[in-house]
């Protein structure tokens, strides 16, 4: 059985050597489709004896995605992006499943490298499939395979090759340029040929723009669409829950939640995020079995290979922390334990693991930290950081937890969750210059959190900047328009300050 490997790429010298680097041994046939290039993209691919074909770009992933398969001659496909590397150890298990003659397709996992924003996450998609006739992909963007192999009567398998994504590891103009960019393609196919999944994605794409009047719009509209998948319906249902609670409207949130649950119970998101509107609905009990629940549906795909439905699933370390956040926000011993007993049996007893417990225990303690625990503040990372950030702001140590935000500023100086808590502890502190400082700073990475906004208008007023408070508030008020609480809260806030200004 013959594999190829099939792309498309417009541009991609940047990326196109590690890609096909990566593939070396593991394929039969490589076969690229330009959309335009005019760099040395194309000289790259014939270097490495691929088959290069042209296609004028379309505005419509599938249809060049299309072409590149009708070019195909292997009898499996396995489709990467120029961005993305198949790991060494993949290549066996992808050539072992492709000595098959079977009707199937198989999952593998991708991982999303994002050193810059701290963002990783993991993704379950088919990407290696039985090439027979009748296989094609649909939508004009977030192309999907899918729905013709399932057509065809195919089996979806799960498989242990894993694929680096490392588009994520940019910074947040070229993120937010990807964003605007899927945009204009999902608006163009919504407007021609309106669906939930499409819905589901300009949703997606909104929220991450921070757009999010648009982005509960069109996560509405998906959910009413009966032919959207079950997976998609409850992820809709989870986007809106987690909105609601961002608008602090509990009621909203917990109703979301529950309708997400009822779409799928067995989604890692969907019960993170139903645990935590439990919390802040007053049911600590509930809210850390969904906790719980979340960490080990994650767990078992992440760790054990389960299959699984579209999920947005998490390194379970960095799971383990945000459950440790969670337990010292909410005050539930439960969820902290679980979560350290986790941890511990991930990280096992090593030196690096026994210093990070010594220093959890003496902020847990609020007892002074001595050399030992000061040396282990070190090891405090982008995937721990909001975790020991919940500790900081419990710690009652004042000394002692001012040197603490005092070593990370320069390693964090740009950390939205190191800025935010930071912030917030300088404000009780009352040492309001240096909050300030930090939720400026936080509000110049681009998220619009209305808690921080408020926090920023606390401490200008105690600093005596009035002025500048009212334009933050007035900014709040646009911002969350659309969000009744929130435009409320900053209409009060407006009319207060209007007040003490004459």
């Amino acid at each position: 059985m013959r594999v190829t490997l099939s792309m498309i790429v417009k541009n991609e010298s940047k990326y196109l050597r590690g890609c096909l680097d990566s593939v070396f041994g593991a394929v039969d046939e490589i076969v690229i489709v330009d959309t335009g290039s005019n760099d040395d993209t194309i000289a790259i691919a014939e270097e490495y004896g691929a088959k290069v074909f042209h296609f004028p770009w379309q505005n419509d992933f599938s249809m060049a995605r299309n072409f590149a398969l009708e070019k195909s001659t292997g009898d499996w496909i396995l489709y990467l992006d120029a961005d993305e590397r198949l790991t060494p150890g993949s290549i066996q298990e992808l050539r072992k499943i492709t000595s098959a003659d079977e009707r199937c397709g198989y999952e593998v996992t991708l991982r999303s490298v994002d050193d810059l924003g701290g963002r990783p996450n993991i993704m379950r998609y088919v990407r290696l499939f039985r090439y027979l006739p009748g296989v094609y992909f649909r939508g004009r963007v977030h192309e999907q395979i899918l729905d013709s192999l399932f057509a065809l009567g195919y089996s979806v398998k799960p498989s242990n090759i894993e694929l680096l994504h490392l588009g994520y590891n940019v910074n947040e103009d070229e993120l937010k340029a990807k964003a605007r960019r899927n945009l204009e393609l999902l608006l163009q196919e919504y407007t021609q040929v309106p669906s939930g999944y499409t819905a589901f994605h300009l949703g997606q794409s909104y929220s991450f723009l921070r757009d999010m009047r648009n982005a509960e719009k069109y996560f509405i509209l998906a959910v009413q669409d009966p032919e959207l998948r079950r997976d998609y319906r409850a992820h809709s249902y989870r986007f809106l829950s987690a909105l609601a609670l961002e608008a602090k409207n509990i009621s909203v949130a917990l109703e979301f939640s529950k309708q997400a649950l009822e779409a799928d119970s067995n989604l890692t998101l969907v019960n993170l995020v139903a645990g935590k509107v439990l919390y802040a609905a007053g049911d600590p009990d509930q809210g850390a079995v969904l906790c719980k629940k979340a960490f080990t549906i994650n767990k078992e795909i992440v760790v054990k290979g389960k299959s699984s439905d579209f999920d947005v699933l998490v390194d379970p370390e960095t799971l383990c922390y945000h459950l440790l956040e969670l337990g010292v926000e909410h005050r539930s011993q439960v969820l902290f334990d679980f979560a350290f007993s986790e941890l511990r049996e991930l990280r096992g007893n090593d030196d690096g693991m026994i210093a990070e417990m010594y220093l959890i225990r003496k902020l847990m303690n609020s007892e002074p930290l001595d050399r030992e625990a000061i040396d282990a503040v070190t090891m405090i990372s982008e995937k721990n950081l909001g975790a020991y950030m919940k500790l900081l702001s419990e710690y009652n140590n004042e000394d002692h937890q001012l040197l603490v935000l005092e070593s990370l500023i320069e390693k964090f100086s740009a950390n939205p969750d190191y800025l935010r808590g930071a912030g917030t502890i300088y404000l009780n502190r009352e040492y309001h210059e240096k909050a300030i400082t930090c939720f400026d700073r936080f509000l110049q990475t681009g998220d619009a959190d209305p808690s921080v906004m408020i926090f920023l208008i606390s401490a200008l007023l105690k600093s005596g900047e009035t002025d500048r408070a009212l334009t933050i508030a007035l900014q709040g008020k646009e911002l969350f328009e659309s969000t009744a609480n929130l435009k409320d809260v900053f209409y009060r806030i407006e009319k207060s300050l209007r007040q003490i200004n004459g």
